[in-house]
């Protein structure tokens, strides 16, 4: 097994889909989710960064001007 880390980018640390039930929301329901963890000793803004579960339109969801992972931090989105 490979695994690649790169120096500057957030890695997946985690992540629940099709709503398996492990982090409920503010309205009780289980949203898919994933986990972000920035490894580096500095915080990474995530503006001008995507997510997206569609190879057609890679900047489907933009993260919120301003959000940042700070150094050894996870964000949960």
């Amino acid at each position: 097994m490979l695994i690649w880390i790169l120096s500057g980018v957030p890695q997946i640390n985690e992540f629940s889909a099709a709503g398996q039930g492990s982090l409920a929301d503010k309205d009780g329901d289980f949203p898919d989710w994933i986990e972000l963890h920035n490894p580096d000793s500095v915080g990474f803004t995530m503006g001008e960064h995507y997510l997206t579960d569609d190879p057609d339109n890679l900047t489907k969801w933009s993260f919120p001007r301003g959000q940042a992972i700070r150094a050894d931090q996870h964000l949960v989105v």
